[in-house]
């Protein structure tokens, strides 16, 4: 996979999601997601933060704790503004001269940052689908990117990454059932029950 084509595919998982993020009502803040842990407005602010935690792993060259708390993007005000201006950070940083080329701390593994970013756009993009999913809207999310995504990394999350604790970044893949979308089929990888 070429750079650009890394930085077009975050840009597509920043896009899609962002569309997500922008049908999002304050009425529907308190709406429970797939994650069982989070309502909507909890998801949202962890969207909005995780651009800028991976803005930060680049710009920084390490990750801060996966279980930190995020700020209060949703309370500040216009969480689609503050979504896009994350996003616009994200990609600055991606785009920088040298920064596919560094090492990242990356929860406990040093990897380049060119990984990172495409970790980011996985993690952006199934976001995305948890959000259409709690919002009640299609989950028929760009199917070429979402078939990419699942085709180029889904199944080289390392096992380390999987688990059922709270503490695990994905879960065991899911089963799907044969009507499902490319992105329901991305989602069910990393664990999401897509039925």
């Amino acid at each position: 996979m070429s750079d650009a084509d890394s930085i077009e595919t975050l840009e597509r998982a920043f896009a899609s999601t962002c569309a997500e993020v922008d049908a999002t009502a304050p009425d529907q803040l308190t709406l429970p997601t797939p994650c069982s842990e989070w309502d909507v407005r909890a998801l949202v602010n962890h969207i909005i933060g995780g651009a800028s935690w991976y803005a930060d792993a680049v710009l920084d060259g390490v990750t801060q704790p996966i279980d930190e708390p995020d700020d209060d993007y949703v309370g500040a005000g216009d969480y689609c503004a503050a979504y896009t201006d994350e996003i616009r950070r994200a990609l600055d940083a991606y785009r920088a001269p040298g920064a596919l080329e560094t090492t990242i701390a990356y929860v406990g593994r040093s990897l380049p940052g060119a990984t990172v970013m495409r970790l980011c756009a996985l993690d952006t993009f199934v976001h995305g689908w948890d959000l259409a999913r709690a919002l009640g809207r299609s989950t028929d999310l760009d199917p070429e990117l979402a078939d990419l995504l699942r085709g180029r990394m889904a199944h080289r999350v390392p096992e380390a990454f999987r688990g059922t604790g709270p503490d695990a970044l994905y879960r065991p893949a899911a089963d799907v059932p044969t009507d499902a979308t490319a992105a329901d089929r991305l989602a069910a990888a990393l664990g999401r029950d897509v039925t």
